[in-house]
């Protein structure tokens, strides 16, 4: 867990920790230069000696904190959780035994309930169940949320920490490396309350989090295909993006282009959908329908996907099955 002032959230996910059914866990806290006095409170409180806190003199935001926290975990399994977030009691009982009982198997997620601030539910997060659903679906956003994670060591041990560069959507980078290593799936069961308030990085950092994501993206496509990712260059961008005063879809469109210079023609379709429904509809229809004309003019096979991914969306495109 890595906490930034996360304020009142931070004891409830605390106790949501001592609650589990699961009794033989440590908690590894890393307190990323908190400075309202929560970590500090919890420390008062607290005399649960599995508690073990990682104070951190600056702020390295969620990425870095997280690769101060790793070396510090000593279990089998390393489970995610935010510092607003809440763990249903069974959650690291039921992950634990699915993972035990499928060494095929790299991580677990679940499906979670949306909450705000109060612990009200309000309706319930995407998540995709299916291994090979997961797997598809990581070439475009996450299957589930990050803080349901449950994962072995040893994938730790293989495809390493968070990526430094990365201070939003580094959880999409790292599952995606790890999906093209090892298999991955999450439980149907709401196993997680997550929270979604006006102080969160998700509602305070929407433009940086879709810049971040769409460079993840081409990177990843980069990688899969035996390139350098060059993440560093494409984040560069994000200066002349902002300078120009992009909004959300102009960036879309910017990245759809992109991905249609470089060859990258699903990324170019899905992005130019996405700038469609962020209310850039003429640019993303000229990047849409040059992808389909260069996919033609191939005589690629993916065409008929291209063209479902254009007109149905990632789920329907692709027949996956969302928990709901």
């Amino acid at each position: 867990m890595v906490s930034h002032n996360a304020g009142p959230y931070l004891q409830r996910a605390v106790q949501s920790i001592w609650q589990q059914t699961e009794r033989n866990l440590e908690l590894v806290l890393v307190d990323n230069a908190s400075t309202d006095g929560s970590v500090a409170d919890l420390r008062a409180r607290c005399a649960d000696p599995r508690l073990r806190i990682v104070p951190l003199e600056r702020n390295l935001f969620h990425n870095g904190g997280l690769n101060q926290g790793l070396p510090h975990c000593r279990g089998e399994f390393i489970a995610i959780l935010d510092a607003d977030d809440l763990s249903l009691p069974d959650r690291l009982a039921r992950q634990v035994a699915r993972l035990r009982s499928d060494a095929g198997l790299g991580g677990v997620g679940a499906a979670a309930a949306t909450i705000d601030a109060e612990d009200r539910i309000t309706g319930r997060a995407f998540t995709l169940a299916a291994p090979d659903a997961c797997g598809a679906f990581l070439r475009y956003d996450m299957p589930c949320i990050f803080s349901t994670l449950t994962v072995r060591r040893e994938v730790f041990d293989q495809v390493g920490g968070f990526h430094p560069a990365l201070a939003t959507s580094h959880d999409l980078h790292w599952l995606a490396r790890v999906g093209e290593r090892h298999s991955f799936a999450a439980l149907p069961e709401v196993l997680l309350h997550y929270r979604q308030h006006p102080g969160s990085t998700t509602s305070r950092k929407l433009w940086e989090i879709r810049a971040d994501a769409s460079a993840v993206r081409i990177a990843g496509e980069r990688r899969r295909a035996g390139r350098p990712e060059a993440l560093e260059d494409l984040l560069a961008l994000k200066a002349g993006w902002r300078s120009a005063e992009l909004s959300v879809g102009g960036v879309f469109v910017e990245v759809a282009r992109l991905a249609l210079r470089e060859g990258w023609l699903f990324q170019a379709v899905w992005h130019a959908r996405k700038a469609a429904q962020a209310g850039r509809a003429l640019g993303a229809l000229s990047v849409t329908l040059a992808a389909l004309r260069s996919a033609r003019r191939a005589q690629a096979a993916d065409f008929p996907m291209l063209l479902r991914l254009a007109g149905l969306g990632t789920v329907r495109a692709y027949g996956l099955q969302p928990m709901v």
